[in-house]
């Protein structure tokens, strides 16, 4: 699952909701480790959390570990937060070993966003937040991702999340 969106859009909070409190924090590559379900990225409540926490260059790492520790077990969904795993050599490489790929995109105002910035101290420049927010928009193009209003509260679209995980899988 890929949840996309630019900076404050809510990706990695709605994930959060989707995650169990029983979490095992892989070290290197950051992975949390929730047993069926698990996410790159460490997700303990940080402000810059989920998969902000993997370095640019650690899309890789955590593909491979996936590959040769998740996929093994049998983990049934691996979720992607955000900018680090958006690009379509992540895709040619889950596409090539056989994974399906779900996406959604989480949109909200520029209002919004800018307020969310504000309130987790964010102080990302403003022609930054622009690029990652076009980047999101055509990724989530690329892989005909679901458009989620992130505007919603935060359960509402983890349930939305959910929702569109299961028809995918169904």
């Amino acid at each position: 699952l890929f949840v996309l969106g630019g900076p404050g859009a809510g990706k990695t909070s709605a994930i959060r909701a989707l995650l169990p409190d029983a979490r095992t924090l892989v070290p290197h590559p950051k992975w949390t480790d929730c047993g069926d379900v698990v996410a790159a990225g460490h997700y303990t409540g940080a402000t810059f959390d989920g998969g902000d926490t993997v370095p640019y260059t650690g899309a890789f790492v955590c593909l491979e570990y996936m590959y040769e520790v998740f996929r093994p077990r049998g983990v049934r969904l691996a979720i992607f937060d955000g900018d680090r795993f958006s690009t379509r050599n992540v895709v040619g490489y889950l596409t090539g070993i056989g994974i399906k790929i779900v996406g959604v995109h989480i949109d909200v105002p520029a209002d919004v966003r800018a307020a969310r910035c504000v309130e987790r101290g964010s102080a990302q420049n403003e022609a930054w937040i622009k690029g990652r927010v076009t980047k999101a928009r055509n990724f989530a193009e690329h892989i005909r991702a679901e458009h989620i209003d992130g505007t919603r509260p935060v359960l509402d679209v983890a349930h939305e999340l959910l929702r569109i995980v299961r028809e995918a899988l169904a």
